[in-house]
């Protein structure tokens, strides 16, 4: 599955709205017209919110998950505007660097791409 993601990405996205993002997770624009992906930058334990569901809009700043790293919790946020397409992950599961963790289409709060 990683080669495939990575076969996919077109370039790392610079700027970023969430600070803590900047350490725990790489966010790429990908081949997917309007869609961006999250990778981990970390190892750890991840556990996703329960109300975060694919196919839901949601906006900037909402936190997605909590990543759990040697005692410390990390919470990983939406950057922009959008629709969770994908989840990679399971509740509880155990991350490795570069794992892929959630794919995003941009959007705004009406919906369009």
């Amino acid at each position: 599955m990683k080669i495939i993601i990575n076969s996919n990405l077109v370039k790392k996205i610079p700027k970023r709205l969430c600070e803590e993002n900047i350490l725990i997770a790489d966010y790429f624009i990908t081949r997917i017209p309007n869609s961006n992906i999250y990778i981990s930058k970390i190892v750890g334990r991840i556990y996703v919110l329960n109300y975060i569901k694919e196919g839901k809009f949601y906006p900037s700043r909402t936190p997605l998950c909590q990543i759990n790293l040697l005692g410390i919790v990390y919470i990983l946020m939406m950057e922009e505007d959008g629709i969770l397409l994908k989840k990679y992950v399971k509740q509880g599961q155990i991350i490795d660097y570069n794992y892929p963790l959630f794919l995003i289409q941009k959007t705004n709060q009406r919906g369009e791409t």
